[in-house]
């Protein structure tokens, strides 16, 4: 009789870690399943905002878009220049002090350092950096 006491004891402390060992695996389980569903309940509500964003935009809540035609037309104020008969410069009034300029005339080491300092990766990214819009959002 002993030995049919001791096969019991050992089936049942079999059975208790059986259940151990299940209900860890469900708590392994569970926690990957909230993650999951967290990131979809994220993901869903940052899509929801977003529409909502580009909606509120277009509806001119944070002000009127400019058309195609304005933004073309935009002219920024340049000095006056008061020339001499012989053509030199004798005085510049000005609000701004704006003189306009073509590309060719800017040095290519400041062209460089102004594309250096908006976007380092502009070579090699075509415009679209995944990279800087995951950190956008993150922050």
């Amino acid at each position: 009789m002993p030995r049919s006491v001791k096969k019991t004891s050992q089936k049942t402390s079999k059975k208790r870690t059986g259940k151990k060992a299940t209900k860890k695996r469900k708590e392994k389980i569970s926690w990957k399943k909230r993650i999951l569903k967290c990131a979809a309940v994220l993901g869903i509500v940052a899509i929801i905002t977003l529409a909502g964003f580009v909606c509120l935009v277009f509806a001119g809540v944070f002000g009127e878009i400019p058309s195609e035609k304005e933004l073309g037309l935009i002219k920024n104020p340049v000095a006056s220049e008061v020339l001499a008969a012989d053509g030199t410069v004798l005085g510049r009034y000005y609000i701004e002090n704006r003189t306009n300029a073509t590309a060719d005339e800017i040095p290519l080491h400041l062209l460089d350092a102004l594309v250096a300092t908006e976007d380092v990766r502009i070579y090699r990214h075509n415009g679209f950096d995944m990279r800087a819009y995951l950190r956008v959002l993150v922050k």
